[in-house]
């Protein structure tokens, strides 16, 4: 069945590709949701990279402070982030600084500071890596503090992925809290700097309910969801951010498919409910 589902995909994201409709919408601004860089896939990314650069126009993060006031009608535009803060993702940092990009690194506090950070991503984060992907220490092991430093030094931002990844709408008060103020406060303290993006973990709809929507809006500007959609300026204002999930290591029509608008109607109860949630 998966195989049926990514010849599927494939084939439609080659379709609209080959039509032009992805990047015709020249207001629309995609924000991309990665996770693994793996090192013998740096080929990959870089070819993912140039891709992105002969059909899109990088933008800093820093730009979705004007977005809702600004003309941005010369895009598509992109923006990438990266969930989980994997030590393999340093390589595709520099990367991207070198061509002038600047992306967004959602970081876990708790795996950073794991005594046993392999064990850590598997019992919190990912529970079933793929080892035919990801296979090397680097790959299933978080980035130091002194890695994240680097990344600041190199144009990159910082945001939370919550305390522990473990996030979940049936936690009470005092869990819900730790996993989204203690998440800010940590990375604050050790990079010294301002933490205004936070990425929910997993799918939103199950890991956030409207008390942590309510916190998160009150707490951080912008809230990056596992939720697909066109930009919308008016869930911008209220921090909404809806990502489209891409890999590294995806064959091109998947990628394609996954950038496209075929996709997009049937997360639209997702949006909805998502909608709801926030204030």
């Amino acid at each position: 069945m998966s195989i049926i589902k990514d010849t599927y995909k494939i084939l439609l994201g080659e379709t609209e590709y080959l039509f032009g409709r992805m990047t015709q919408r020249k207001n629309d601004i995609l924000v991309l949701a990665l996770h693994s860089t793996p090192s013998s896939k740096s080929h990959e990314f870089e070819v993912l990279v140039n891709w992105l650069l002969q059909h899109y126009k990088p933008l800093s993060p820093n730009a979705l402070n004007d977005v809702t006031q600004g003309d941005f009608e010369e895009g598509p535009y992109f923006i990438m982030t990266f969930d989980d803060g994997l030590k393999n993702n340093i390589v595709s940092a520099r990367y991207l600084s070198s061509r002038g990009i600047q992306a967004i690194y959602f970081i876990v506090p708790e795996f950073v500071e794991a005594n046993d950070g392999e064990a850590f991503y598997i019992k919190n984060i990912r529970p079933n890596p793929d080892r035919r992907i990801d296979n090397r220490k680097e790959d299933v092991t978080p980035m130091s503090w002194e890695d994240l430093q680097e990344l600041l030094s190199l144009g990159h931002h910082i945001g939370s992925h919550t305390m522990s990844h473990t996030l979940d709408k049936s936690m009470h008060s005092e869990q819900i809290e730790y996993e989204i103020l203690k998440s800010k406060k940590v990375l604050e303290e050790k990079l010294k700097i301002s933490v205004n993006h936070i990425a929910s973990p997993n799918n939103t709809l199950m890991s956030v309910n409207g008390e942590c929507a309510a916190l998160i809006k009150k707490t951080y500007q912008f809230h990056h969801t596992t939720v697909p959609g066109l930009f919308d300026a008016s869930q911008l204002k209220r921090g909404i951010v809806y990502r489209r999930n891409i890999e590294c290591h995806w064959v091109s029509g998947k990628i394609k498919y996954s950038l496209g608008y075929f996709d997009l109607p049937r997360w639209q109860g997702p949006r909805d409910a998502l909608s709801l949630l926030v204030p």
